[in-house]
């Protein structure tokens, strides 16, 4: 073809329910040689077509077996009401503060049900059922940007809706599970708590942001920088090829005055969680654990992709605790991560 072809211009526009922001397009397009024409008489164009809307969403969502009646029921209320955009119809399904975070998520890009055939799934966590996961499409016309992602519903023991979460992928909820450092409730209850904590920095919530680190959590935040020996004195750094990685300590106030105004100017905020790796950081009579875990953040301003550890506190499941967290942009010359292995535990 390219003896006969002047110039090819591609246009690739994608979407799909596990969102992309993971590199594919940048892989691929990184492994394609490229050519150089003397002139572009020709062209070809490779343009997506949209999917063709199905109307009742209810007809392409079922459900496992294991879910009850009465949640199937009150699911395809809450569908229908998504669907028509009739939000305040499906009020009678929520508590007070399952309504209040299913607006907000709802408000998060004029969500729609994505016309996609799905399964949904149940996964009890004690005295809470969660039904996952139901596809959504959000739209953010300000940004001229579109995505999709899964949604949970997690119904109390009085069968009301009081929480409203963004799903993780299917492959990071499978690796959670099969690793071996805690019961099934425990990996059931970090599926949760690693959920909420997505869902929160995507709605901005700051409220829950910070009521879940502790008071005198700590929190380090990482950034390259090129070589500067005068820095060595007062600040931490570790070696990263010709570049450094700085660290910096942030007490809890200054971290959320931080990410308050980073909020402000967002009009989203998406997250994405990949790679995992879990440790027990306690005995057994306690539920303290440390998670590593690659993390790409995109919103309407910034995009970034590195590693997150969290060590938290889970003994308490309605008030889930996060004792440390870092982020680093990039892993160390070794290959490591910033872990359970760095801090000491009396």
């Amino acid at each position: 073809m390219l003896k006969t072809m002047n110039f090819i211009e591609m246009k690739i526009d994608c979407s799909f329910a596990n969102h992309g922001f993971s590199g594919e397009i940048q892989q691929t397009l990184g492994v394609m040689k490229s050519y150089e024409f003397n002139n572009s008489n020709k062209k070809c164009e490779f343009i997506s077509k949209e999917a063709t809307e199905i109307s009742n969403a209810k007809s392409i969502i079922s459900y496992e077996t294991e879910i009850p009646k009465d949640k199937i029921e009150i699911l395809d209320n809450i569908i229908t009401a998504i669907s028509n955009k009739e939000l305040a119809k499906s009020r009678q399904y929520f508590s007070k503060k399952g309504f209040r975070d299913f607006n907000a998520l709802i408000g998060y890009g004029n969500a729609e049900i994505l016309p996609e055939k799905i399964k949904l799934k149940i996964l009890k966590i004690g005295k809470l059922s969660v039904v996952r996961s139901i596809p959504l499409k959000f739209d953010f016309r300000s940004s001229n940007e579109e995505f999709t992602e899964k949604v949970n519903f997690v119904f109390d023991e009085n069968n009301k809706v009081d929480g409203v979460t963004f799903s993780l992928s299917d492959t990071a909820i499978k690796d959670i599970m099969s690793k071996d450092y805690g019961t099934d409730e425990e990996k059931a209850l970090i599926i949760n708590f690693v959920e909420q904590y997505k869902t929160a920095y995507c709605l901005k919530d700051i409220d829950f942001i910070n009521d879940v680190f502790s008071d005198d959590a700590l929190i380090i935040v990482g950034r390259v920088v090129k070589r500067k020996p005068d820095d060595y004195t007062d600040k931490l750094f570790q070696q990263l090829g010709d570049d450094l990685i700085e660290y910096v300590t942030l007490k809890k106030s200054e971290y959320i005055s931080r990410l308050q105004k980073q909020f402000a100017g967002k009009e989203f905020i998406n997250i994405h969680f990949s790679d995992n790796k879990i440790e027990r950081v306690m005995s057994d009579e306690k539920k303290v654990f440390g998670m590593q875990i690659g993390q790409y953040y995109y919103s309407s301003d910034y995009r970034d992709k590195g590693y997150l550890f969290l060590m938290f506190d889970l003994k308490n499941p309605d008030e889930p605790k996060i004792m440390v967290r870092s982020w680093q942009p990039k892993k160390a010359k070794d290959g490591s991560i910033i872990g359970v292995s760095n801090f000491q535990f009396d």
